[in-house]
């Protein structure tokens, strides 16, 4: 079919291709936000130090190709292209600066937004292009259902549910072929059950994204858990034999995490029963602000 006003297939293709390109461009950000210095994947940043036999490399970027081993891993250098296998000790994530990632969060949040628009163009296209007993119809309808599931919001959630729920009734009314029924289906029947499973987790008592787009939704005791850890980290980054952490480092710490606006309310130094108190008092107020 030739191209007509903006209901052609090949403007619904062109929509399809873009929505990739954000989905791409999110899941970066979410990997360059979510690593850690103790988890080195493929495809993560990393910048080369400490080598002695090499220094020339040392201060270099580069991309992480694979782990070789337990202690090693192939990196990529920017520089030249050149490729170097280097023990883990040799290899640092560049850590971004609180504003840095602050501006990362916001693009991301750009990005899903821009991807649930441009998904649900492309649906509402193939409905006038294909109609609605269309496989390409039941393909949107859950692409779009995708999209609203990478929010972590309570109602996009519900609604990614019933589109997804909708995709796989009409796929099985407009699929023939039982091979490309069953492969499909059982896609569509996994996002449904993810779907589900997010949802049932709303559900529960005071479980909620304090990060919507980037962080699941989570219950107090888990937040508690996990400040547990973001202490215990910054304690011994501090190399400090007290048992606490300086108002100034729980300040930048937290903020590090993604309470971007926190600012300390004592000068106090404060333990770790206080740090994670504090700490889930605030996440608490994004979860409710979000």
């Amino acid at each position: 079919r030739d191209i007509y006003g903006n209901t052609s297939e090949k403007v619904a293709a062109c929509h399809s291709r873009i929505a990739k390109i954000y989905r791409n461009q999110a899941d970066a950000i979410r990997k360059s936000m979510m690593q850690s210095s103790s988890h080195v994947l493929p495809g993560i940043r990393v910048r080369v130090e400490g080598l002695q036999n090499q220094a020339q490399y040392n201060g270099l970027e580069g991309v992480v190709l694979k782990q070789e081993d337990d202690s090693r891993v192939c990196v990529r250098l920017d520089q030249d292209k050149k490729q170097l296998r280097l023990k883990l000790e040799n290899v640092r994530m560049p850590c971004a600066t609180v504003d840095e990632r602050k501006e990362m969060y916001a693009q991301l949040q750009d990005l899903v937004h821009e991807e649930v628009t441009t998904s649900k163009e492309l649906l509402r296209i193939q409905v006038q292009v294909a109609g609605v007993k269309h496989f390409n119809t039941a393909a949107a309808y859950f692409t779009l259902g995708l999209v609203y599931l990478q929010t972590s919001k309570v109602a996009e959630t519900r609604e990614a549910v019933a589109i997804i729920t909708k995709a796989i009734r009409l796929l099985r009314r407009v699929v023939d072929d039982d091979d490309t029924l069953v492969l499909t289906g059982l896609k569509m029947a996994k996002g449904l059950k993810m779907a589900q499973d997010s949802l049932a987790r709303f559900e529960e008592a005071g479980v909620l994204s304090a990060m919507p787009c980037l962080l699941p939704a989570s219950s107090r005791l888990e937040d508690e858990k996990d400040m547990e850890r973001v202490f215990a980290s910054l304690h011994d980054t501090t190399g400090s034999s007290s048992c606490t952490l300086s108002s100034e480092a729980m300040q930048e710490g937290l903020r590090m995490y993604g309470l971007f606006n926190f600012t300390a309310a004592s000068s106090k130094p404060v333990d770790m029963t206080t740090f994670v108190a504090i700490a889930c008092d605030e996440l608490q107020k994004m979860k409710v602000e979000s």
